[in-house]
């Protein structure tokens, strides 16, 4: 019997996400949704779906939380 191997990666690539740098984004299948200043304004955004992904990109590169 064989086993399948999953093996984590991340949602998106880093460079996909440079142009949002400090803001919160949304994502869905891979792709950014949604992004705002804010959680709240992230949110609040009609395209945002409560199963989305949403994560805060950081200032700066390299760092991820």
């Amino acid at each position: 019997m064989a086993v399948a191997e999953k093996t984590a990666r991340a949602p998106i690539s880093q460079e996909a996400l440079e142009q949002y740098r400090g803001k919160w984004v949304a994502l869905r299948r891979g792709k950014v949704i949604a992004a705002g200043d804010t959680f709240e304004d992230l949110t609040a955004n009609s395209d945002v779906e409560p199963l989305d992904a949403v994560y805060h990109v950081p200032e700066s590169p390299g760092v991820f939380y």
